[in-house]
C-alpha cells in the first residue's frame, strides 16, 4: 500500500490521467514475460527466468534486489521498473491453492508479505471461496490480446 501511495503522490499534480497496464505470464511458462504499458505506449518488456531479468532493461539483475540496480536505469524507466516489478510479484498469488486453506495464518512463508499476511490478522483472513477464475488452457484472460495497446517505442531518455 505504500507504493501505491507514492505513486499516487509523485501523480498527484498531473494534468492528466496516469494509466498504467501490466501483463505478467503465468510461471508455468519458462521463461516468462512482463509487460508494462504507459497511456497507449510500451515501456517495459521484459523476459523473466523466476526473479532474474532475463532479456529487457536490467538484463541479468534480480527483482528482489530492484532497489540497488534502480539507479542503472533511465530515470524514465525507474518508476514503470518498481510498478512492474510488484505486479510481477503480486502475480505469484496465482500459484496458490487459497480455497483449499481455512485462513491465511496456514501460509507461513507469506507472514508479513502485505496486509493480510501481518501476523495480528492472518489467523483471522479467510479465503473468498469460489473467486478464482483459471485462466490458462487457452481461454482469453483478463488484458486478451485484443484489449491490450498497441506496442509502441519504449523511452530512451527523459520523456516523463
Amino acid at each position: 500500500m505504500l507504493d501505491l501511495a507514492l505513486l499516487a503522490a509523485a501523480h498527484a499534480r498531473d494534468d492528466v490521467p496516469l494509466l498504467y497496464s501490466m501483463f505478467v505470464a503465468d510461471h508455468a511458462s519458462a521463461p516468462r514475460s512482463a509487460q508494462l504499458w504507459r497511456g497507449e505506449s510500451i515501456v517495459l518488456d521484459w523476459m523473466l527466468d523466476g526473479d532474474q531479468v532475463a532479456a529487457g532493461p536490467g538484463n541479468g539483475n534480480n527483482l528482489r534486489r530492484l532497489r540497488e540496480w534502480l539507479p542503472e536505469l533511465v530515470p524514465c524507466l525507474r518508476e514503470p521498473a518498481t510498478v512492474l516489478r510488484r505486479a510481477i510479484f503480486i502475480s505469484s498469488g496465482r500459484r496458490f491453492e487459497y480455497e483449499d486453506i481455512d485462513n491465511a495464518s496456514a501460509l507461513t512463508r507469506q507472514v508479513g508479505a502485505c496486509f493480510t499476511f501481518q501476523p495480528e490478522r492472518s489467523g483471522t483472513a479467510l479465503p473468498m471461496r469460489g473467486s478464482r477464475i483459471d485462466f490458462t488452457g487457452g481461454r482469453a484472460g483478463p488484458l486478451a490480446s485484443s484489449l491490450l495497446p498497441r506496442p509502441s517505442p519504449s523511452c530512451s531518455g527523459e520523456e516523463y
